[in-house]
């Protein structure tokens, strides 16, 4: 049975891109052998949107790295956002490899004096009306206004200050002493960082800051997996204005960027086909599971979905199909399910019987992928369906009556289309389902589900 809950793959530490099925190993070898020569550390966004991978892609890429003697460790921002300082959680994780010597815990603790920050930024958000969290960029900007503040509030900054740089002195030291170089060379830390851009923004920003003045330090290379749109909506989010230009503002904290490739549906929609056990379902002397997944990728193609979009559309599918005793109509559910998630308004229009046709024909057209002869006689069954619950089919009448054959079509194609609406229509009209039946099975689903 498939395992509906559950998608996660399988991470062999020996071959980990052994069940890419993105075919993005070449991309991570890239990375790799770039990442040999940031010894003296840097910050790399890893761009990508939502649902298209990135996690396990750096789980992978992760692997791939320890093969090559790279040391590699993981935060999940998101896992944290509840803390109100990243700092101790990003910290964490070094000592989850080996303990932290005190002089780090000790520094640690004079950066995060509960109230110091807040009086500092208060302080200058009063006297200049600087509002931010980068202390050290505040003050720069304007020092003279600093002045102003007093000499317990700029006490208290010095030694926030000097407790910063005895941290990244402390923390630069224990790194150089603690982990192990590949003979070659001298191979940086791998730190990443996922789920950043699904943080509250005070939180996200907070991170990057953080990143920025605790742990800009050698030998140690960020890698921020993230959809960068959302994040720079956190940002404008984080400062209330929609107007500040959020990429410029992103630009002081990342050195490079790079964009991970749009994924492969085609080999993507195979592996979920596979996974979620959707070929017998399928009777193959009208349309087979392959066709359908060439529909589901151009529809994906079309629409930009995302990985999680299909996974959810499978599964849902699988649930379907399983759950009520579909027979031969599984075809039906599943482009009735592909309208139900991408193509609502069609869907609609079906349901509301507003469509002729002629109309619902050329509405569908473009669904399908470009070599429409190969699908004609699957449109006639649609159209055929369509045409007995919107009652504007005459079974006493042909099908070359029901819809005039398009200029653009073949006289072979046409009679695949009219071959099709006389299936659903006419031939196995007490065999075939009737399209409230079909609707019927996607709406109690979708009844059951918050998807």
């Amino acid at each position: 049975m498939a395992d509906f809950y559950s998608l996660q793959l399988d991470i062999p530490e020996n071959d980990p891109f052994k069940y890419d099925k993105l075919n993005r190993k070449q991309v991570a070898v890239m990375l790799k052998n770039i990442f040999k020569k940031f010894d003296k550390g840097a910050v790399v966004s890893l761009d990508s949107p939502w649902g298209t991978g990135k996690t396990t892609f750096i789980k992978m890429f992760s692997c791939l790295l320890r093969k090559e003697h790279f040391v590699t460790l993981h935060f999940n921002a998101w896992e944290s956002d509840y803390a109100d300082d990243p700092l101790c959680a990003l910290l964490s994780e070094f000592g989850k490899r080996k303990k932290l010597p005190e002089a780090i815990k000790s520094n640690l603790g004079r950066i995060l004096i509960a109230g110091t920050a807040e009086i500092v930024k208060g302080a200058l958000h009063k006297t200049t009306g600087i509002d931010s969290d980068s202390l050290k960029d505040a003050v720069k900007a304007s020092i003279d206004e600093c002045a102003k503040i007093g000499g317990e509030s700029l006490q208290a900054y010095r030694e926030k200050e000097q407790g910063l740089n005895d941290f990244k002195r402390s923390l630069s030291e224990y790194i150089e002493g603690s982990y192990v170089k590949d003979e070659m060379c001298q191979l940086p830390i791998i730190f990443f960082i996922d789920e950043l851009d699904r943080c509250n923004p005070h939180y996200a920003v907070k991170v990057l800051e953080r990143l920025k003045h605790c742990f800009s330090i050698p030998d140690i290379v960020f890698v921020l997996s993230l959809d960068k749109k959302h994040l720079r909506n956190s940002v404008k989010g984080y400062f209330h204005s929609p107007d500040i230009d959020a990429e410029e503002y992103l630009r002081r904290f990342i050195d490079i960027e790079f964009n991970l490739p749009a994924p492969n549906y085609k080999s993507y929609c195979e592996y979920l086909s596979e996974k979620f056990e959707i070929k017998p379902f399928f009777n193959f002397d009208r349309i087979k599971e392959d066709e359908i997944n060439e529909i589901v990728v151009n529809m994906a193609h079309q629409n930009g979905l995302s990985l999680r979009q299909l996974e959810k559309f499978y599964g849902h599918l699988y649930i379907i199909c399983s759950s009520f005793s579909v027979k031969d109509y599984a075809q039906y559910v599943a482009f009735f399910l592909l309208l139900h998630k991408f193509k609502p308004l069609i869907l609609s229009e079906i349901e509301h019987k507003k469509y002729s046709i002629k109309d619902l024909y050329i509405n569908l057209i473009n669904i399908f992928p470009n070599y429409l002869d190969d699908y004609n006689y699957f449109i006639g069954q649609i159209l055929g369906l369509y045409g007995r619950y919107a009652h504007l089919i005459n079974t006493r009448e042909s099908p070359e009556e029901w819809i005039d054959q398009e200029d653009t079509m073949t006289d072979d194609a046409c009679q695949m289309l009219y071959s099709g609406m006389r299936l659903t229509a006419i031939d196995s009209m007490d065999f075939h389902p009737r399209l409230e039946t079909v609707l019927d099975h996607i709406y109690l689903y979708s009844m059951i589900t918050k998807n």
